[in-house]
């Protein structure tokens, strides 16, 4: 068990150490005034995206729960979506108008884990059952 969540830990952790430095780099040489931390956002997605592999690969050893692991897997979604937005409601929610640069710094990091979210629950959700 540890070792399946090795890998989605390191991988993920390097997402976030080398994500969030070259996006405060990249804001920093552009002179960017962002009105929240990119840290943050990277580091929200880092702990949501973990939990959800971790929780995953304990749904996935319950037999019943196999076949609805990909609904399961929907509605993390919408709830991340809905926590993102709660975390960031002063910045979604209270400014009137957003500039373009603030949309793109809170998508970015968003996708890229989005993304390995993907693959790391596709691979838990595809793992065959005789494995367990």
């Amino acid at each position: 068990m540890i070792k399946k969540l090795l890998l989605p830990t390191i991988v993920l952790a390097l997402l976030f150490l080398t994500g969030a430095w070259v996006h405060n780099y990249v804001a920093g040489q552009s002179e960017l005034q962002l009105p929240f931390s990119i840290e943050k956002a990277y580091q929200f997605h880092f702990i949501f995206s973990l939990l959800l592999v971790i929780h995953f690969e304990f749904l996935s050893r319950i037999k019943n729960l196999r076949p609805q692991l990909g609904f399961i897997y929907l509605v993390s979604v919408v709830l991340k979506l809905v926590l993102v937005g709660y975390v960031f409601k002063d910045v979604l929610i209270d400014q009137e108008v957003i500039a373009l640069s603030t949309k793109l710094a809170l998508l970015i990091p968003s996708l890229l884990f989005l993304f390995a979210e993907v693959i790391f629950i596709s691979k838990i959700i595809l793992r065959k059952t005789e494995e367990y």
